[in-house]
């Protein structure tokens, strides 16, 4: 991945933060208890930010540059719309599996500049993606030429935040890459051609009539 930060040090030194905020969560996560874990003074810390807020965004911000190079490379592989779509499905599960359940909610709580990154994130990058995504497979005839790609790529966006809504998807009964594989593939489901069935039957193992 290229470097988000100028300084190696600093780039290193946020990304072991952005570990430690996946694996604990962030809001009960102290300036104390991130040096203990880094087995760094706070002074090292200090040197690259303010204060917690500053940190938590500048890990957000590395979280998003990763994301837009991992899901540029996957754009980049020439498969046709539907691979791509799993694909881009099955590396966001990935991700949100092995985030802490607490990720989101805090980041809306207690830190909104950071959680209006990752809103602008969605509403123009992700958005953008999808598409260009849909676009691709009416394109290939794996899409009806009737979808309108900006208003069904709005709805899958939108329904990326039910993964998170605890309400709707108790933590507790559903899995966060489980829901958001289901929500995919109905997406797609939605608008496939008999051929775009066809290869999504194919690649999924499911049957679709």
């Amino acid at each position: 991945m290229k470097p988000l930060f100028e300084d190696p040090k600093e780039q290193a030194l946020i990304e072991k933060v952005t570990l430690v905020f996946i694996e604990k969560g962030m809001k009960a996560m102290t300036m104390d208890d991130i040096a203990v874990e880094l087995h760094v003074s706070k002074k090292t810390l200090y040197k690259y930010v303010k204060n917690r807020p500053e940190l938590i965004k500048k890990c957000v911000q590395l979280q998003i540059h990763s994301e837009k190079e991992n899901r540029s490379l996957i754009a980049s592989q020439g498969l046709n719309a539907i691979e791509e779509k799993l694909k881009m499905t099955e590396y966001t599960a990935m991700t949100i599996a092995s985030t802490h359940e607490s990720m989101h909610s805090d980041l809306e709580k207690y830190f909104p500049d950071s959680f209006q990154l990752i809103t602008d994130f969605k509403s123009n990058f992700l958005l953008n993606e999808a598409i260009k995504n849909i676009k691709k497979g009416i394109d290939e005839e794996l899409f009806c030429p009737v979808v309108n790609p900006k208003i069904i790529a709005k709805m899958f966006i939108a329904k990326i935040d039910l993964v998170f809504d605890g309400r709707t998807f108790p933590k507790d009964e559903f899995k966060f890459n489980e829901v958001l594989t289901q929500i995919s593939t109905h997406h797609m489901r939605g608008m496939a051609t008999q051929k775009g069935l066809d290869v999504l039957q194919q690649l999924t193992n499911q049957k679709f009539k």
